[in-house]
C-alpha cells in the first residue's frame, strides 16, 4: 500500500479513499459496499466514489497488486 501513496498525494485522498476508487472501476463491479463506524467516516469513505482515476493510476495499482498476489 505504500506504492500507492504518490497517487493518493496526487489526487489529495487517503490510502484508503483510493483503494475505494480503485475497487469501483474494476470489471464487473457495479457498485462498492463500505463500511462506516461512524458519519465521519462514512463521508470520508464517500470521497472515494469522487476520484477519477487516470488509466496509468489504474494500471500502476493493478500491477502492485498482482505482484504481491504472485509472491
Amino acid at each position: 500500500m505504500k506504492s500507492f501513496q504518490p497517487i493518493a498525494e496526487k489526487h489529495g485522498v487517503s490510502i484508503a479513499q483510493l483503494v475505494i476508487a480503485l475497487t469501483a472501476v474494476q470489471r464487473g463491479i457495479t457498485h462498492t459496499l463500505i463500511g462506516a463506524r461512524n458519519a465521519k467516516q462514512a463521508q470520508e469513505n464517500a470521497v472515494g466514489g469522487c476520484i477519477t482515476l487516470s488509466n496509468e493510476d489504474i494500471q500502476f495499482m493493478q500491477e502492485k497488486i498482482n505482484g504481491y498476489l504472485k509472491a
